[in-house]
Formats: structure tokens, sequence, C-alpha cells
């Protein structure tokens, strides 16, 4: 009804997230400072915004690199329950990190490339369809 009435206010997100792998990747470095200063919650947390986040940009990594889609999906699932058992496993949980840290280093440093080869094979693939 408010819609149509034209009266529907948007609703705005309480913060707005950092784009794409390098917002990832600052989430991540987050989440390793607070397990190294053995802070737990916000260490949870922290991982609990990176599986948010990578919904946004699995695909990218997928496409790019199908073994670090794999290790990474492996590898924060692992995070997370080292961090919540009880008590939290930080040592395990710090090398699963810096080892996804690792991974995906590559791919935020090195951005997409799309050249004439990649366009030449939509249409290719267009016109087949």
């Amino acid at each position: 009804m408010p819609f149509s009435a034209g009266t529907a206010q948007s609703s705005s997100p309480a913060s707005v997230p950092a784009a794409g792998l390098d917002g990832l990747k600052d989430t991540l470095d987050r989440t390793i400072a607070a397990t190294e200063r053995n802070d737990i919650e916000n260490a949870v947390g922290g991982m609990r915004s990176f599986q948010t986040r990578w919904l946004d940009v699995e695909g990218l990594v997928k496409t790019r690199d199908a073994q670090t889609y794999r290790t990474t999906e492996d590898g924060m699932a692992r995070a997370a329950a080292l961090l919540r058992a009880k008590p939290p496993a930080t040592a395990e949980a710090l090398a699963t990190m810096r080892e996804m840290r690792a991974d995906l280093a590559p791919l935020v440093e090195a951005p997409p490339t799309y050249g004439v080869p990649d366009a030449a094979i939509i249409l290719l693939r267009e016109g087949l369809e």
C-alpha cells in the first residue's frame, strides 16, 4: 500500500560494507588482529562478517581460481568452528586464517582482466545459441 500510494520510504543499511575483495581482505585482517589479541568475541563476529561478505565475491573468486575458492570455503568454516570451540583453538584458527589470506592476496592485488579474446568468446557463444 505505501508503495502504490507513493509514500514508501527506502531503508538504508546502517553501514555500507566495503566492496569486493579489498573489503573481504580487510575483514579478514581485522579478524586475524582480534584473534591475535585474544579478543574472541570480536574474532567470531569478524568471521561471521567475512562469511557474509564472501557471498558477494565468491563467484568472482571461483571464476578466477577454483582452488582458492575451495580452500577459502573450507577455511572459513574451519576457522569459525575453531573460534567457537570451548576453549577456542586460537592458534589453529590463526593458522587457517593466515592461509586464507595468503591464498586470497594474489586475487586482491591483481585486478580481473577482460580483453578482446573474452569478447570474441561471448560473441561466438551468443551466435551459437
